[in-house]
């Protein structure tokens, strides 16, 4: 970009960094117009997982939608430990899911109906994770069809979206030469992207 541009590669990292500020306060007017317009009755969560720089260095994508529409209402990212031996004995052994993904559970809270339903798959943390930070949101745990392609999926919306964010960012393809270099990066491009899927003009 900054060859295409003729201008330095700082000059794109500090317009990425705004464009990723600009996409969060427009997300949260978006949040505000949803609880105002009564809120969202059904929700869906899943995590996808990538990695920093290295694949033994692993993170994983959390995100929640609405259901209905597919929009996004949030995002987190969290470091994963290691499964690989490259990745232990490099000290990448701390798992953060379970501060940040009860973290964002909270931010959709206010935004949610009175006995909302919550969809995710079969992940063990989850109940509880659901239960400590959305107090009276029933929780569907749910698994999407293997052996029949032709099956009802119950997990289609998120997997599309997760689908689409493999896609559509190419940092997050499963087979590539472009990766993130820092969560910080990863995060700001997912803003990017949000706001895109979401349809927010920046600017």
């Amino acid at each position: 970009m900054a060859t295409l541009l003729e201008c330095s590669p700082q000059t794109i990292q500090s317009k990425v960094e705004y464009l990723a500020g600009e996409a969060k306060r427009l997300h949260q007017e978006h949040l505000t117009a949803l609880w105002q317009a009564g809120g969202t009755g059904h929700v869906m969560m899943d995590e996808l997982e990538t990695f920093i720089h290295a694949r033994w260095a692993q993170v994983s994508v959390a995100v929640l939608i609405r259901a209905k529409t597919g929009e996004i209402l949030g995002f987190t990212i969290s470091r994963l430990s290691s499964s690989m031996p490259k990745g232990k004995a490099n000290g990448w052994t701390t798992d953060t899911r379970s501060r940040h993904v009860p973290r964002l559970l909270g931010t959709v809270a206010a935004y949610l109906k009175p006995g909302a339903t919550f969809t995710t798959d079969g992940d063990a943390n989850y109940p509880k994770w659901i239960k400590t930070s959305l107090p009276g949101v029933r929780h569907v745990r749910s698994h999407s069809p293997k052996k029949d392609p032709t099956a009802f999926d119950p997990l289609f919306q998120i997997n599309l979206v997760h689908a689409k964010m493999r896609n559509d960012l190419a940092r997050l393809s499963r087979k590539t030469w472009t990766t993130s270099k820092t969560i910080d990066g990863l995060r700001d491009h997912v803003w990017l992207w949000l706001a895109w899927v979401n349809g927010y003009r920046l600017r």
